[in-house]
């Protein structure tokens, strides 16, 4: 699936990946507008969010790291920066492990590298306020105007225990390229 892509800016070609529930014009304004002088700064939606069509949520992580390497095809530009936060971070660490021949450099961040021993009481929180959100009117609205799929439904893969890759995100192993890994 070729994403909805704002491409700005000439030079090195530099994708910004944003968090679950935003879009590519919703994060990284600022870096965007530092980079687009030097580079071909890239945002895509990921699946199912902004202007992404997809209700096809199962294998999120696969089939977004296929979606953004058939976006780079389509765009013709051969190997890129590769900049993700979260969700965007976890389908950027997929991407390059699947497609090194893609990437220049990779940055992550806010992605967890291994499961946590209170796993089960940190994932049951997140539902609790992802239940919330749901809850919240104006939230919702905000996110309806926003997103053109169902963005509960990928909340809601979120329910599940196990939806998180730790299996993935414990080892970089596969990726020759330099990377940049921020914890805080």
């Amino acid at each position: 699936m070729i994403l909805h892509t704002d491409v700005t800016g000439h030079g090195t070609p530099l994708v910004f990946l944003h968090t679950g529930l935003q879009t590519g014009l919703t994060e990284f304004e600022q870096q965007a507008d530092f980079f687009k002088g030097t580079h071909q700064v890239i945002r895509p939606d990921l699946r199912g969010h902004g202007s992404s069509i997809s209700d096809e949520y199962e294998n999120f992580f696969e089939d977004s790291a296929k979606d953004l390497a058939e976006t780079i095809e389509h765009l013709e530009v051969g190997a890129v920066h590769l900049v993700g936060c979260s969700l965007g971070g976890i389908v950027a660490l997929f991407f390059a492990k699947r497609y090194p021949h893609l990437i220049k450099s990779v940055t992550l961040s806010g992605i967890t590298p291994e499961k946590p021993g209170n796993w089960s009481e940190l994932h049951r929180q997140d539902v609790d306020m992802q239940k919330g959100l749901l809850e919240n009117q104006e939230a919702c609205q905000y996110f309806d105007g926003l997103h053109r799929s169902d963005w509960r439904k990928l909340i809601q893969l979120g329910w599940d225990e196990d939806w998180y890759p730790f299996q993935e995100t414990e080892s970089f192993e596969g990726i020759d390229s330099p990377i940049l890994y921020m914890v805080g």
